[in-house]
């Protein structure tokens, strides 16, 4: 095998050496390696054979690189509460045509539901259960 290879890419050009004792690789030249591998092209196996190195030591940097750039974890979004202009009532009360107050309902998929003022709670539970388990179109 090889102790000393140019590798050439279309984007970046460099010489791998790889001493008898197999010394480690600093987080620099890790990333200047890796640079010159193109993962729609050949599988990381591969690489590491075109570069005369073991599979175990790109795997290792690939996951320590990727470990670095992974997504903050999901938690909660602040949600800001606006008073309602209507009083609320523990119990919705026979609306006249004057002071009913609809209110509409929009779903995660983006559909919207107008809801009466005299609404079932059971029902319009049923209902959004019902419509949040469909596909949108």
């Amino acid at each position: 095998m090889k102790r000393s290879q140019t590798i050439n890419s279309s984007t970046t050009s460099f010489r791998v050496h790889r001493p008898s004792h197999d010394s480690p690789w600093s987080e620099a030249r890790a990333r200047e390696v890796l640079a010159g591998w193109d993962p729609f092209q050949q599988t990381l196996g591969e690489y590491a054979r075109t570069l005369g190195v073991r599979t175990s030591r790109l795997t290792y940097w690939v996951a320590k690189f990727e470990a670095e750039r992974a997504p903050a974890p999901m938690g909660f979004l602040p949600v800001v509460v606006k008073p309602s202009l209507a009083p609320c009532t523990a119990r919705p009360t026979a609306p006249s045509q004057t002071s009913r107050q609809d209110f509409e309902i929009v779903l995660s998929a983006g559909r919207r539901v107008m809801v009466p003022a005299d609404f079932e709670p059971g029902a319009l539970m049923r209902l959004v259960r019902a419509l949040e388990a469909v596909p949108s179109c």
